[in-house]
């Protein structure tokens, strides 16, 4: 395993730590996915750096406020629902993470969105009619949301820093330092 791999993997694990769920992929490709083809819309072209630059994480921590689906689709969602079914759901946990998974450095708009779904299908229980009912509502406002990628490519943009191949593993392990650091025996 690399250890981009790693450090993404790590980075996952604390957003996933930070927000009570957790990712079930197994596959380098399942967190980075193919350039990050989401279903049903436009290729999501992947950050990337110019030739003989790499990719590595441009903050030592994420920066994740928490706005629930609300914030995920751009304020669309309260414009459809009624006062009522914008209460805090298992489902807005999920939304947050989604927007988490946004600013690590090198994931997909695919994975990202696989990762919600995931997480909402487990979030929201047969029986939580209000959980469900926001569940449906962010599937059709995702399907709808042409400003998904450039949501995504902007919050990678904000994530990356290109720097040169020698330098990339050092600002990797930095940052793995800084997660155990911060998250300790309990995120590792």
């Amino acid at each position: 395993m690399t250890l981009r791999a790693i450090v993404a993997a790590v980075c996952i694990g604390a957003a996933a730590d930070a927000f009570g769920t957790h990712y079930e992929g197994n596959t380098f490709e399942d967190l980075f996915g193919d350039n990050g083809e989401a279903g049903g819309r436009a290729k999501c072209q992947a950050f990337s750096c110019k030739e003989g630059k790499q990719a590595v994480p441009a903050r030592l921590s994420l920066k994740v406020k928490s706005g629930g689906c609300d914030a995920l689709t751009s304020g669309s969602m309260s414009m459809f629902t009624a006062k009522q079914d914008s209460a805090q759901t298992p489902a807005d946990a999920c939304c947050d993470r989604r927007q988490a998974c946004d600013q690590i450095c090198g994931t997909s708009e695919r994975f990202c969105d696989a990762e919600l779904k995931t997480c909402i299908n487990s979030a929201c229980d047969a029986d939580d009619d209000a959980c469900n009912k926001k569940k449906s509502m962010l599937q059709l406002m995702q399907s709808m949301d042409q400003g998904a990628c450039a949501r995504h490519s902007k919050a990678q943009v904000a994530a990356c820093k290109c720097v040169a191949p020698n330098e990339a593993d050092g600002r990797r392990l930095k940052v793995l330092t800084e997660v155990y650091k911060k998250h300790g025996e309990a995120g590792a």
